[in-house]
């Protein structure tokens, strides 16, 4: 009869083997399909996670990512803008819908 010690260090040993084989998308798809269920989520996701991803990101590559950040939080804000901008201009009456898709 094996007893319960070695039977969790039997059982711990192949778990430690199979994270061996645990790719980085592995995890990353499933939290990214995860964030997509609820604002907050993604809020919390993001918040834990990429400061370790950032950590371990070869210096060299973080000009690429930061160029693609600024790039895609210039699109945001320009898109709340131009959004509250339209709210504005249907309050104050002079909104015009060839203007909307500028």
């Amino acid at each position: 009869m094996v007893d319960t010690s070695t039977k969790a260090h039997c059982i711990h040993k192949r778990f430690v083997s199979e994270l061996g084989d645990l790719k980085v998308r592995d995890i990353i798809e499933p939290l990214s399909q995860l964030q997509h269920l609820d604002s907050n989520t993604a809020h919390e996701i993001w918040v834990a996670l990429f400061p370790l991803f950032w950590a371990a990101t070869p210096k060299d590559e973080r000009t690429d990512l930061e160029r693609g950040m600024v790039s895609l939080l210039t699109k945001i804000i320009i898109h709340v803008k131009l959004t509250r901008d339209e709210c504005c201009s249907i309050a104050s009456g002079w909104y015009s819908p060839s203007l909307a898709g500028m």
